[in-house]
């Protein structure tokens, strides 16, 4: 096939994302934004535009992958990922009559200099696909490139795989495993932020602003209420948010686990509906940082 130009019909899928030495193979979704600012100026007298410009660009990729244990061993949602040789983002060319193009002839996003943090992840009881973990990347300037630059005709790095699957897990209410448990998430809460100064229109350095922690649980167990009660009530022992591993037995030392050890538990919502099952969601706001284990049992 012959390298795509802007007027051919040419298709792309998603591909394995590299970041340093940190490769997800398994990336089910990918979004880039651009998040322009621009200048709009607009002289007395006209009703038009007169000039536009860049006031700041500040892109950033969201990114959704399937390995919790891989990802979070290599980005950790307490200290992310600074990135300081290569980022590549990759779209690959679907074939007219077959699959993928088996040239050159693909679509990357790259940049030497970025940040990578966790940003979510979640699981279902029942639900037809594994958990997912959310991650944010933060692309950066370097000398004279812009923070993220687009090559075409590109060869492909890596080979899409998914080598471990995870699924809800048990959770830990102050030393007791909380049954009837139907969801769990986890939101890491770290604010990036990219810095600009002098007139710079992309941002060269950056930095963790804020970390805010914030776990969730949905249980059918009603028993929970009399735990928690309808205010705030601070961590004593801690809670334990698990991932297990698809195929290991829990007893492994192969799953994921969060853990809370300070903080406060607030239920914001018990609805039922008439014919439904009651439902109990458990917020949990961390002070200090979350632990993670990527080699964690979780019976």
């Amino acid at each position: 096939m012959t390298t795509p130009t802007i007027t051919a019909d040419a298709v792309y899928s998603s591909f394995p994302a590299k970041f340093d030495s940190l490769l997800i193979r398994d990336v089910v979704a990918v979004n880039p934004s651009a998040n322009v600012k621009k200048i709009i100026a607009q002289a007395g007298g006209s009703v038009d535009p007169g000039l536009i410009a860049e006031a700041y660009r500040e892109p950033v990729v969201d990114i959704t992958a399937l390995d919790l244990g891989t990802i979070l061993a290599a980005c950790s949602p307490v200290t992310g990922l600074a990135v300081g040789t290569s980022a590549k983002i990759q779209y690959q060319l679907r074939s007219d009559g077959g699959t993928f193009d088996a040239t050159s002839n693909h679509v990357t996003l790259s940049t030497a200099k970025g940040f990578l943090h966790p940003e979510s992840i979640s699981a279902k009881q029942d639900e037809d696909k594994g958990a997912e973990i959310q991650l944010k990347f933060w692309p950066l300037c370097t000398s004279t490139n812009p923070p993220l630059i687009v090559n075409t005709s590109q060869a492909l790095t890596s080979t899409p795989n998914i080598s471990a699957l995870y699924r809800l897990g048990p959770i830990s209410f102050e030393g007791s495993v909380v049954g009837g448990i139907q969801s769990a998430s986890a939101k890491f809460g770290m604010e990036y932020k990219p810095f600009r100064a002098g007139g710079q229109v992309g941002a060269f350095n950056g930095y963790i602003r804020k970390r805010a922690p914030v776990l969730e649980f949905e249980t059918t167990n009603q028993a929970i209420l009399s735990q928690i009660g309808f205010g705030i009530t601070g961590i004593s022992t801690g809670l334990t948010m698990g991932f297990q591993l698809i195929g290991t037995a829990l007893t492994s030392l192969a799953h994921v686990k969060l853990t809370v050890a300070t903080g406060s538990y607030e239920v914001t919502d018990a609805g039922v509906s008439a014919e439904g099952d009651a439902m109990a969601k458990v917020t949990v706001t961390a002070t200090g940082t979350i632990s993670v284990s990527t080699s964690a049992a979780l019976a």
